[in-house]
């Protein structure tokens, strides 16, 4: 036997030597404990390289066909006024700047599409903006409701109870009706400011005092709807003291010649508002209309003065 046969065989005997050393001094029932341990070991390692996996491949997915698609991302305006026509509601809709290719799972995508709400002058209180992984956005807020209409040069604008300029689109149904505000000196309007003008501010104060009291009336008993002009020209009885500072006229011409603005009556020993109310519906309720008068005259503040209303003719 040669020098290199016998060295190898004598080396394979001081390995078996050590491994029966080992075993000899490590009991059996270690190493099945230990078998078991690796093999767990091995389990999981095999479990958390597939999820891994699959993960990893759901979002490549998800990140591609949102992409390389066009998604029909459905906007949705919970419970709209009914007075808001599909433009509106579609103009509010719009404003969220969602696009067909947002990435649906960016979760920055919902705080950036209210932000965008916040800014449509339409959009008094914004309750909530919430996404859903079907495409479909739906919208909580509170649309400001317009009062008045007004003319600045050739445009026409509504204004709000808080005299808030909103862009002219079409209203609809009866709570839609909106009353044109003339006579009044204005600067240039801006869309989403507020107006401060005093004149124009009397205005809507009166109209969201009677709006507000016809929304509560019976619905025969609601003269809203024949409301057609305020004339705030004379206001502060800047053309004639004697006549009427503020002045309304129903869509049949019908003047009603209510005075002072509110809360300036008494300066001027006109009837309270709540008189000069409740002696307006009076008149409505005797005719079901103010048509049928030619003018109702609202100042006097003698509560034992004869009805202070000129029937036609």
């Amino acid at each position: 036997m040669s020098k290199k046969k016998a060295k190898k065989t004598v080396k394979k005997k001081k390995n078996r030597h050590f491994w029966r050393n080992i075993a000899t001094i490590i009991p059996v029932h270690y190493w099945a404990w230990m078998g078991r341990r690796v093999l767990v070991l091995l389990l999981i390692g095999v479990v958390v390289g597939a999820v891994a996996f699959g993960f990893g491949f759901l979002d490549r997915y998800v990140h591609t066909i949102t992409h390389q698609r066009e998604l029909q991302l459905d906007v949705v305006l919970k419970n709209p006024p009914a007075w808001a026509s599909q433009q509106l509601i579609k103009e509010v809709c719009l404003s969220t700047g969602i696009l067909s290719d947002d990435f649906l799972l960016d979760e920055t995508l919902s705080d950036k599409w209210a932000q965008n709400l916040t800014q449509n002058p339409w959009v008094k209180r914004l309750n909530l903006v919430r996404k859903r992984y079907d495409g479909r956005l739906e919208i909580d807020c509170q649309i400001r409701h317009p009062i008045a209409s007004i003319r600045d040069g050739q445009e026409i604008y509504y204004v709000d109870a808080e005299g808030i300029v909103l862009p002219s689109v079409p209203l609809v149904g009866a709570e839609g009706h909106v009353v044109r505000l003339q006579g009044v000196k204005v600067g240039s309007l801006q869309v989403g400011k507020a107006v401060n003008s005093s004149d124009l501010l009397a205005g809507i104060q009166l109209l969201a005092m009677l709006r507000q009291v016809d929304q509560q009336m019976p619905m025969p008993d609601r003269l809203w709807g024949e409301l057609a002009v305020i004339d705030v020209s004379n206001f502060q009885g800047r053309l004639s003291q004697a006549e009427s500072h503020l002045v309304l006229y129903t869509d049949n011409n019908t003047e009603i010649r209510w005075g002072a603005a509110v809360g300036q009556g008494r300066a001027w020993y006109e009837a309270p508002a709540k008189t000069k109310i409740s002696n307006l519906y009076q008149s409505y309720k005797l005719y079901g209309n103010l048509g049928e008068y030619e003018y109702v005259d609202l100042r006097n503040i003698r509560k034992d003065k004869a009805d202070p209303l000129r029937h036609r003719g």
